[in-house]
């Protein structure tokens, strides 16, 4: 067995191609299906995220990459002033230097890490994720991850709740957020006591119009006025243990239910379509997810635990179940 001796520190722009490598090797061996990721991956998720990122690395005394400990930074409004949340994303550890539960080793010295360096009431004021069961257990035991809940998924097959389509609405595709987009998550958000940024930059980041682009973006608009009522984020994707069509993110006011609802429709032919059911991840205490079950959807288990870890006083665990909205679009998991 190898030392234990090695150096963490902050990641440096260097370190991309080493990290990379790591991370494509260790996941790699750990799933049966894994697709490498690229440089221009790598660059698109940690070096063009308009909120940044706060990652650590681990070196071992030859110098060489051992460990990768990435934290994508969420700018989030919460009881009105913006804070950051950090996602704990691609964690790494080279297997010669794995250690078990009775003797934590570098995964867990990575997590406490970057506690010390990174977070607290002015820094990362939250550090969250969807840990693989896993890391969970070795995160609650050591790394004093909070249990926020055990994440359900929301399935709809029918649309015997959805109401029928305003013949007043149209429901369009398009490649890109445009700037009437901030103005429909200001009124989709004003009355949210803790959300993440929604901004067309962030949006345009998060679901990139690229070539093989997985996302589809849907528009809903008043016909007659070209009027943003709705909009929506979907793709095909194999997740939860078989494919289906997931709703990545869906951004419509309280008052336009409706024009909502319209665009889960047209999803919902095409999920029949390709057999698929409608899949998505949210929290279950949100506005969004209050109307998603008005129009069908139900509640099924899976295996996502979703953590937090406050360094926050006004940002308790109690306050971050009644009131974090999030979708699949704070998450790295689709």
């Amino acid at each position: 067995m190898r030392d234990l001796t090695c150096l963490i520190r902050e990641y440096e722009p260097a370190d991309r191609a080493s990290a990379l490598d790591l991370v494509n090797r260790v996941f790699a061996a750990a799933f049966e299906i894994y697709e490498p990721k690229s440089a221009a991956w790598w660059a698109w998720k940690f070096e063009q995220c308009p909120s940044g990122h706060r990652s650590l690395v681990a070196e071992d005394a030859d110098g060489k990459l051992v460990g990768f400990y990435g934290g994508l930074l969420l700018q989030v409004k919460a009881h009105g002033r913006p804070v950051h949340f950090a996602q704990s994303v691609d964690t790494v550890v080279d297997p010669a230097f794995r250690r078990g539960l009775k003797n934590p080793g570098l995964f867990v010295r990575l997590g406490q890490a970057y506690e010390s360096t990174f977070a607290g009431p002015d820094r990362v004021a939250v550090m969250y994720g969807l840990p693989i069961a896993g890391a969970y257990r070795i995160g609650a035991r050591f790394i004093d991850y909070w249990m926020l809940r055990a994440q359900p998924a929301f399935v709809l097959r029918d649309d015997r709740r959805l109401p029928a389509v305003d013949a007043a609405f149209e429901t369009v595709e398009t490649a890109r957020f445009g700037a009437d987009s901030d103005a429909l998550v200001a009124r989709t958000f004003a009355a949210a006591t803790c959300v993440a940024r929604r901004d067309a930059e962030w949006l345009n980041w998060r679901f990139p119009a690229i070539a093989n682009d997985p996302y589809h973006r849907l528009e809903v608009r008043h016909r007659s006025s070209g009027e943003l009522l709705a909009s929506v984020v979907w793709r095909s994707v194999f997740f939860l243990g078989r494919e289906v069509l997931a709703l990545v993110d869906a951004i419509a006011p309280a008052g336009e239910s409706a024009a909502l609802a319209a665009a889960l429709r047209q999803l919902l032919v095409l999920a029949k379509t390709q057999q698929r059911d409608l899949v998505t991840l949210a929290a279950p205490n949100s506005p969004l997810t209050a109307a998603l079950v008005q129009f069908g959807f139900r509640t099924e288990p899976t295996l996502y635990v979703m953590v937090g870890r406050p360094f926050h006083p006004d940002l308790e665990p109690g306050y971050l179940r009644e009131h974090w909205h999030y979708t699949l679009a704070d998450l790295d998991v689709i």
